[in-house]
This record gives structure tokens, sequence and C-alpha cells, in this order.
């Protein structure tokens, strides 16, 4: 019976990020509607037509932002939390949140506020220090 070679290894730390989220796909049919709901409108609509379609749009998209908007932009204690936990400058935080709004538009109006609250830390914690 012949012995077992024993190797030990050196621990090691994997660091980076998964491409894309959790959440990547989960809302796609809900981004289908919208996409659809903001086509054009047939020439054939009389002007007053027109502006009720788009007035009944604006007051959609408004609601659908309202609460990304309340926490993030409205409500400073994220902003102030995340800037001191990172050492961040006004502008870099900005930098950041556009960077953050770019990569998770799809989602980013569907979550929750603890969802959307850690995928923002989430995502400052692996950007904030490059």
């Amino acid at each position: 019976m012949m012995a077992e070679d024993v190797t030990i290894l050196k621990t090691f730390t994997v660091r980076g990020e998964a491409t894309g989220t959790r959440y990547d796909g989960l809302f796609d049919a809900e981004n289908r509607k919208l996409e659809a709901a903001r086509k054009k409108l047939p020439f054939y609509y009389s002007s007053e037509k027109k502006e009720k379609v788009m007035l009944s749009r604006a007051k959609n998209e408004s609601m659908r932002v309202k609460h990304y908007v309340d926490l993030l932009v409205k409500d400073d204690k994220v902003k102030l939390d995340l800037m001191k936990r990172h050492k961040l400058t006004e502008a870099q935080y900005y930098d950041l949140l556009a960077k953050f709004n770019q990569r998770n538009f799809a989602v980013m109006y569907y979550l929750t506020d603890v969802e959307l609250l850690s995928l923002l830390y989430h995502f400052y914690e692996m950007n904030a220090d490059q």
C-alpha cells in the first residue's frame, strides 16, 4: 500500500467583483413594458391627446424614481456616511454615484430600501479606493 503525499498550500484571498449583479435579468419584463410605453406617439393623435399621454408618462416616471430620489438624493445621511467611510470629496462621491447609476439603471428603481442600500454600499466598497 502506498503512503499519501500531503502538501500544505499557502492561504490566499481572491478579491474581485462578479460580472453583473444578483439582480441581472430579474426586472427584464418590467423594463420591456417601460420601453414599450415610451414609444413614439402616432402622428394622428390630437395635440391635446398627446399632451395627456405625455403627462401620464411623466407622472409614471416620477412615481417610479421617487423611492430612489427620496433615499439617495433628498436625504444626506447616506451620502455623508459613504463620504466619511471612504474619505471621499463630494465630487468623488457624485462621480461614483453616476457610475453606480449607469451600471444599475435597469434594476435600481425596483429595489427596496435595504436592497438598494446594500447594492450601493457594496458598489462603493469595491470602487471607492480605486
